[in-house]
């Protein structure tokens, strides 16, 4: 049927307007039969954010309707509409190139019978394509649009009854798009258009009737060119000297346009020592504006540390990158040993070993061999014993089979890993300087003997140097000292080869 034959159609079914059966039940309709028919025009959400112009925004004209009888069903829609918008200097186009009716599969992007896709929600089928790929088309089909104000949409079936429109909530039946060239209000409304008079549905038996609608409707597009997000805070870089876990200072990022959304923040860590990094928000995202923390477990503050990056997107897949430093600064502990002691046979000897530790990290100490320098598989009679503990103590009973030189070596170990490691010469004699009395033992009446020589005219020690305790090559009081120390405070053992 051509064009003007429709609107002469449209014009005898208009002469039936509100006449018809009664017992509607539809209070602004009288001519509706069923429950209240409905019109809704909405915009297209993912429209909303303007990406820079020229912008397309899409109107979709949804169509609710139920099917009490047969009768009830639609076979004609008249669809005028007018539109307006603000910022008047700029186009607000409804043009024909973006609004036909087409229907092969290279057109379809500009048909106002597409589907319309979602990226988070299925497909929304148009129900005029659907008709037309199931062999149902509607061929009788009037658009007339005048790009800057008005739109006029006139359909009827070309007369096969399993053509009309029937029950369906909220169905797709076009969708007009308008290129907008910037940042405006565009206002959608139903009006008077001749020829076609007033918006309305018709009944297949040619009744009538206005159904509800929202209009008008308005909405404003704002012009959002996105700029990407951007870290408006970043953490402050850190050292530690010890393993543990952290509280890494507050991040803020936010969209450098002020219009696009931050959907996430991811970290990532590049270095050794430091494990577990994680993002913790203040306010999560999607918002416009993140904040939060990041903590993190040192685990080996033996390693350098890194640098962990946080990179902030948004909605359209721009990020920006922040960096802040761990950086894992770990002394090693400073182990305190004497270079060498004297031991005399049958007789305890021992010193202390103890360590400091600049960071202030517990320390293990340990001794990690003991060996005879003449020999290092030779094994000692009696084994030396060691504490442990900070500070440790080490001690040992040689024999007369040990004499000569042994070695003995320790280590300190903080808990990063760090350490430090000496070892201390053992030289091993048999009784002689100190054993003023002559019989192969130190003890008290040697301290009286060497007393009574030195300021009581005793008998001397013989040979003299045996009263040489300290093998400095006189017999003196210092030498009284050591063997008073050497006896009854723990201090160091008489030297051997005062008479060598």
């Amino acid at each position: 049927m051509k064009p003007y034959l429709l609107i002469l159609v449209w014009l005898a079914v208009g002469v039936l307007f509100f006449a018809g059966k009664n017992g509607a039940v539809c209070p602004e309709a009288p001519n509706d039969n069923g429950i209240c028919d409905s019109m809704y025009v909405e915009v297209w959400p993912s429209d909303l954010e303007v990406g820079g112009f020229p912008h397309f925004a899409r109107f979709p004209i949804y169509v609710t309707h139920d099917n009490p009888e047969p009768v009830d069903s639609i076979a004609a829609f008249c669809l005028p509409f007018c539109y307006t918008h603000t910022n008047s200097s700029k186009y607000c186009s409804l043009s024909s190139y973006w609004n036909q009716v087409l229907w092969g599969t290279s057109q379809r992007p500009r048909s106002i019978f597409r589907h319309l896709p979602s990226n988070d929600n299925p497909v929304v089928r148009n129900w005029m394509m659907d008709q037309y790929q199931a062999g149902r088309e509607w061929n009788g089909i009037t658009l007339d649009l005048d790009g800057s104000s008005h739109f006029w949409l006139f359909l009827i079936p070309s007369g096969v009854e399993d053509q009309r429109f029937g029950p369906g909530s909220r169905v797709l039946l076009a969708t007009m798009t308008f290129k907008l060239q910037d940042t405006m209000m565009v206002c959608v409304d139903t009006c008077y258009w001749p020829p076609s008079a007033h918006l309305a549905y018709s009944r297949s038996d040619a009744v009538t009737y206005i159904p509800r609608h929202n209009l008008p409707v308005c909405q404003e597009f704002k012009i959002c060119i996105n700029m990407g997000p951007i870290f408006t805070e970043c953490p402050v870089g850190q050292m530690h000297s010890s393993n543990g876990h952290y509280y890494g200072g507050e991040f803020a990022a936010l969209d450098g346009s002020g219009c696009a959304i931050l959907t996430s923040i991811r970290s990532n860590f590049q270095g050794a020592g430091v494990e577990n990094v994680t993002v913790v928000y203040e306010s999560p995202p999607p918002t416009e504006m993140i904040r939060g923390h990041v903590e993190y477990d040192v685990t080996d503050c033996s390693k350098p540390g890194g640098a962990v990056s946080l990179i902030v997107e948004d909605e359209f897949g721009s990020t920006d990158t922040c960096f802040f430093y761990i950086n894992l600064v770990n002394a090693a502990p400073d182990l305190s040993v004497p270079d060498s002691i004297f031991a005399l046979t049958d007789h305890i000897s021992g010193f202390p070993v103890s360590a400091t530790d600049a960071d202030n990290d517990a320390v293990n100490m340990a001794m990690n061999a003991f060996w005879f320098a003449q020999d290092s598989l030779h094994p000692p009679v009696n084994s030396p014993s060691f504490s442990g503990g900070n500070p440790g103590s080490f001690n040992w009973v040689p024999t007369d089979a040990d004499t000569g030189i042994w070695f003995a070596s320790f280590s300190a170990t903080d808990i990063c890993g760090k350490a430090d490691t000496a070892r201390v010469r053992v030289l091993v004699g048999m009784t002689s300087c100190g054993d003023c009395t002559h019989d192969s033992i130190i003890d008290v009446s040697d301290v009286v003997y060497l007393i009574n020589y030195l300021f009581k005219g005793g008998t001397a020690p013989d040979p003299i140097c045996r009263g040489d305790v300290n093998c400095n090559g006189v017999a003196d009081i210092g030498d009284v000292v050591l063997l008073i120390n050497y006896l009854y405070k723990g201090g160091t053992a008489p030297c051997f080869g005062c008479c060598g």
